[in-house]
């Protein structure tokens, strides 16, 4: 049976930012982009990048 690896969610405020940042501090690849939703390959992990929107918590 094969599994997809583990996804952890990280919330931000600017996804191209955030984006950016991964990408240059880490050199990771991303996986799918959006406004809203990215994932980044972190090999035994995918990071996904989730929008804040303005007013939620």
């Amino acid at each position: 049976m094969k599994c997809r690896n583990p996804i952890m969610i990280h919330y931000v405020h600017d996804m191209k930012r955030a984006i950016g940042f991964y990408a240059k501090v880490f050199d990771v690849q991303t996986r799918f982009v959006s406004s809203g939703w990215t994932t980044l390959d972190f090999g035994a992990i995918e990071l996904a990048l989730h929008i804040l929107y303005p007013g939620s918590k």
